[in-house]
């Protein structure tokens, strides 16, 4: 039979159509900015582990340290991605708003994670691993402690650093 389609099994039809209750739907927004804020969450992860592993491993600067600069170089570009592209804001960034906290959760990020890049290191030292297991632990600790504040830093940036702010209708 050409151009016709088959008849669909009764129990994949109900699968196909059945009602899936709204509180267990993600809204179309927070689902795109959970999507972009993963995807710029990759990129600033690359460019942080990169350059924790040549500081580390290359350069031979301590690893806290590694990390402090990680941290500072890599939060300008995670910055500005999460606020254009995925909360899609424009315009002047508002120092007290949006500036002041975002720095205040990427020095939260830097305080975790350097204890974590250091009680690695030192760990490793005291285990006289070669230097590239020494650098991979570095880079694990580093990429767990972010790992462990990244929801926690999606919902301040969506709730309060870039959410939209609408003017208060006139009276």
């Amino acid at each position: 039979m050409r151009g016709r389609a088959a008849p669909m099994d009764p129990a994949m039809a109900s699968v196909l159509h059945a009602q899936v209750p709204p509180s267990t739907v993600l809204p179309f927004g927070l689902l795109t900015k959970l999507v972009r804020c993963a995807a710029v969450s990759v990129i600033v992860t690359t460019l942080s582990l990169s350059m924790l592993g040549v500081l580390v491993g290359i350069v031979h600067v301590e690893a806290v340290w590694a990390n402090v600069i990680t941290t500072l170089v890599a939060s300008v570009p995670s910055y500005v991605l999460n606020r254009r592209w995925v909360w899609k804001v424009s315009g002047r960034s508002d120092l007290r708003r949006q500036v002041l906290p975002f720095w205040g959760l990427a020095m939260a990020g830097l305080v975790l994670s350097s204890i974590a890049v250091g009680v690695t290191a030192h760990v490793a030292d005291g285990m006289a691993v070669s230097p590239m297991v020494r650098t991979l632990g570095v880079q694990v600790a580093n990429l767990a402690a972010w790992g462990l504040l990244w929801g926690v830093q999606f919902v301040a940036l969506d709730r309060w650093l870039f959410r939209a702010v609408h003017p208060a209708p006139a009276i």
